[in-house]
């Protein structure tokens, strides 16, 4: 996923006062991260509903 990050933010026009491959790993791992959360979350909210 940190190729099409990394494309993304070379396309933007606007001068970006970061690293833009530091800030695409970034905004990867943020995104991992989400997905990670919300599928635990899921499979809390069916164990739940198997419980109760």
């Amino acid at each position: 996923m940190t190729a099409t990050t990394s494309v993304m933010l070379k396309a933007y026009p606007a001068e970006i006062n970061l690293d833009r491959d530091r800030l695409a790993l970034t905004i990867d791992a943020l995104t991992s991260w989400a997905q990670a959360c919300t599928a635990c979350e899921q499979a809390c909210r069916g164990l739940l509903a198997t419980i109760g």
